[in-house]
């Protein structure tokens, strides 16, 4: 059993939005399990070296047909990033013979970039894997640009895959990116219609930062008892995320810190672990070590996930909310006979305006702070859905402001040591 493409860099899934794209009772279920994402744009530029999440972002999971859209009116990253609607669709179908089709698309319109260096009038990328539950699955990546210019050039379709142009010194320009890669059960695909790499400094961000537009993510692996025994399961776990995609403007975005998912198929039991020395996001976010762990079985007898997730020295909002150190942990299994789902968390030394926090503290306690917003400790959300769905979230620490603060907007969400595990069973 070849288990290669596990580990080729797939996914970065959006495990809070897959709670949304459940099996429903009495779906034909594939042989396999996938997951699909697409999004509008996606801004690294902040000085904290992780992906951030993409605007519009449709996102899939699961084994059973399925669908999600999104759509943004207008999108804003100061000088680097203008766009105007963006709409996603990501799609699963599921045939008689249990093989599945899985297609994310994605259209962003009225584009500009790096002050109008780059436009375009409209981009449209479409990426599909298809497994029909005989032959191997295949994979196909299409991307279409209406009106491109560089530097006042224009540009004509077709843009063959993974086109490069280079303006030496200020930027690294892809066109049509894309990563596929295919075996006899698994695939997986990941690119951007366009993505763009700063070589030096340049409005306002520093050299290395990244603007994809029409990131697409797509994975498909073993499903249940068919390829491989047991339940498929998966979850992931990430320190820190401040999400500020409140309305249509983009004004400050933080990717997810040390993240990890989990594989369809599991790790073996064996631990995986990724830690980021120290996340700093000015007037928002000072962290020490952040350090996420998972571990995942899958036989015939258990299928378990376990997530979790550890910050160290922890400073948000300018220290108003302040640690020690925190964690979560998340966990599902699923046997022949049943399912469950669990989570905690532990925290030291948790201070919140000027408040010391019990470390015995109750899940879902919410603490409003004046000039700030609203506070949820020890977050814990379980999910049991028809029966095909075993999920179990926590958030150690979870903010929503009322007030707008460190530049960002009234909405904005900030979360720190996030888990979640999850079987279909």
């Amino acid at each position: 059993m070849k288990r290669t493409l596990l580990t080729a860099g797939a996914a970065a899934v959006a495990t809070t939005a897959a709670l949304a794209c459940m099996s429903p009772a009495n779906a034909v279920l594939s042989k396999y399990s996938y997951y699909a994402s697409a999004g509008a744009t996606q801004v690294q530029a902040l000085g904290v070296a992780v992906q951030s999440d993409a605007t519009a972002q449709s996102v899939i999971v699961g084994n059973a047909s399925s669908a999600a859209n999104q759509k943004i009116a207008s999108a804003k990253a100061g000088t680097l990033l203008t766009a105007g609607v963006a709409t996603t669709d990501t799609t699963a179908t599921v045939n008689a013979a249990k093989g599945v089709t899985v297609v994310a698309d994605a259209h962003t319109a009225g584009l500009s970039l790096l002050g109008g260096m780059i436009k375009l009038s409209a981009i449209d990328t479409t990426a599909t894997i298809n497994a029909d539950g005989t032959d191997n699955p295949t994979t196909s990546m299409t991307t279409n640009l209406v009106g491109l210019t560089i530097q006042g050039k224009k540009y004509t379709a077709p843009i063959n895959p993974n086109t490069g142009i280079t303006i030496p010194g200020v930027v690294s320009i892809q066109l049509n990116q894309q990563q596929t890669a295919s075996d006899a059960d698994s695939a997986v695909i990941e690119g951007a219609g366009l993505k763009i790499t700063l070589l030096g400094a340049r409005n306002g961000a520093a050299a290395g930062a990244t603007v994809e537009v029409n990131p697409i993510t797509e994975l498909l692996e073993p499903g249940n008892g068919e390829v491989e025994p047991g339940y498929a399961i998966g979850g992931g776990a990430w320190g820190s995320y401040v999400d500020a995609n409140v309305g249509s403007s983009v004004q400050v975005e933080s990717g997810k810190s040390a993240q990890l998912t989990m594989p369809a198929g599991g790790t073996s039991g064996q631990v995986q672990s990724n830690s980021t020395a120290k996340v700093t996001l000015n007037g928002v976010l000072n962290l020490g070590v952040v350090h996420s762990e998972q571990t995942g079985i899958r036989n015939d007898a258990l299928s378990q996930a376990t997530e979790t997730s550890t910050v160290a020295s922890a400073s948000v909002l300018g220290g108003i909310i302040q640690a020690k150190a925190l964690s979560s942990t998340s966990t599902a299994s699923a046997t022949p006979s049943g399912g469950s789902v669990s989570g905690s968390t532990t925290f030291v030394k948790l201070v919140i305006a000027g408040k010391t926090i019990p470390i015995n503290v109750a899940p879902n306690t919410k603490i409003h702070v004046l000039n700030l917003g609203t506070v949820t400790i020890n977050e814990q959300t379980p999910v049991v859905q028809d029966g095909v769905v075993h999920a179990f979230r926590t958030v150690a620490v979870d903010v929503v402001l009322d007030t707008k603060r460190a530049g960002l907007p009234v909405g904005a969400e900030v979360q720190i040591g996030f888990s979640q595990a999850q079987v279909w069973k």
